[in-house]
């Protein structure tokens, strides 16, 4: 009667069910995740490509459309026949490059800072 207890089956394969298990939780977390993300893309891309597309200058002309008719900072100088944009300057621009256009922006507040530093001295 002295026969031996074996140990119950389960205890010695407990741990390595536990870490498969653990395993294939991490699998499934990991594919749950995969799949929402493609998902999302798929639906984002096609909501994007339904949406009608309106062209960058359309859209920040709007933004700007009323900048003209605000009344101006106390501290602006007033708009004078000196200051204001002449005619044949807006004809000019049209013919010109992108770099001219930038040197004569340049020349014009170099003009100007020239002019300020005389009237201060006066």
């Amino acid at each position: 009667m002295a026969a031996k207890d074996p140990a119950p089956p389960s205890a010695s394969n407990e741990p390595a069910s536990s870490s498969a298990s653990l395993e294939m939780l991490l699998i499934v977390i990991l594919s749950a995740l995969a799949l929402a993300g493609l998902t999302a893309s798929v639906v984002y891309r096609l909501s994007r490509s339904r949406q009608i597309r309106i062209d960058v200058r359309q859209r920040r002309a709007a933004i700007w459309e009323g900048v003209d008719e605000a009344p101006q900072p106390p501290w602006a100088e007033p708009v004078t026949e000196e200051t204001a944009p002449r005619p044949h300057a807006v004809h000019s621009m049209a013919s010109t490059t992108v770099p001219q256009l930038r040197h004569q922006k340049i020349e014009e507040l170099l003009a100007q800072l020239v002019k300020q530093a005389q009237q201060s001295d006066a």
